[in-house]
């Protein structure tokens, strides 16, 4: 699916009539890191969004904004809503997070918010503050980067740095230049969560994409650091199945949250 010319691919696929759950991955990441989710959301239909310039589709050129990045995936959902009739769910975990939430402003857009957004390991928009690390060489760079945790391999072989270092470029150039535009909250429920060993973030910023919705809000805590997701995706996806819908209709109904969800805070 195209939007402004780049291309992302959704891996699963959609031909239940369970939740749809599109996960967005981190900055570097790939589809690949939603590998075991379909397995951890029994019942759901899981499709991980692929992003140019890795995997399967290392071939594409990377996006030149975040924003094209959610363009491209809200086209490509907006059709598998379509096709199934169900609203999406969507997660996102660091970089993931802010492009599954412009993702779901645009399908706003398209009469298709999603039945619930949930973010992992990312302040609310209105603390974010971008990473400046383009101006560092390859090595300092990586270094960085490898301070949140998850790169340990690489910085040990420089083959593998070979690979990954055009796609984490890439996508924290894009962090660098994101700027969160003001916009409407959103009115499906939503749900945030962190590692509480995270340096990159305080529970406050956290807790206020309250603020990004008018529905129903619930802040989940787990222990570790930023990448605390890949030891607690079972406790994650656990938490996260009261939350999902049975299948939702296509338009969504302005204003409605499932019952069961922590009441938002004022």
């Amino acid at each position: 699916m195209t939007g402004g010319g780049v291309r992302v691919g959704l891996r699963g696929t959609a031909d239940g009539s369970g939740p749809l759950v599109a996960c967005f991955p981190h900055a570097g990441g790939a589809a690949s890191a939603y590998r075991n989710w379909p397995r951890l959301l029994a019942g759901a239909d899981v499709l991980a969004v692929q992003y140019p310039g890795r995997e399967d589709r290392l071939g594409d050129p990377f996006a030149s904004t975040l924003e094209e990045l959610a363009d491209a995936a809200a086209g490509a959902l907006a059709e598998a809503a379509g096709a199934t009739g169900r609203r999406p769910v969507l997660f996102g975990h660091s970089m993931g997070a802010s492009v599954a939430y412009e993702t779901a402003l645009r399908l706003r857009d398209r009469s298709c918010e999603p039945a619930l957004l949930a973010v992992s390991g990312r302040p609310a928009p209105a603390h974010q503050a971008p990473p400046r690390l383009s101006h560092l060489d390859d090595r300092a760079f990586l270094e960085r980067v490898a301070e949140l945790g998850g790169l340990e391999d690489v910085l040990r072989h420089p083959e593998l740095a070979e690979l990954v270092l055009p796609q984490l470029r890439a996508d924290y150039g894009l962090l660098e230049a994101y700027r969160p535009a003001p916009a409407a909250p959103l009115s499906c429920p939503a749900v945030a969560a962190l590692g509480s060993e995270d340096p990159t973030l305080t529970e406050s910023g956290v807790a206020d994409w309250q603020t990004a919705t008018s529905g129903a809000f619930r802040l989940l805590r787990f222990p570790g650091g930023h990448f605390y997701l890949r030891d607690a995706a079972a406790s994650l996806t656990a938490e996260l199945l009261p939350h999902l819908p049975p299948g939702m209709p296509v338009p969504a109904a302005p204003g409605r949250s499932r019952p069961g969800g922590t009441p938002r805070r004022s």
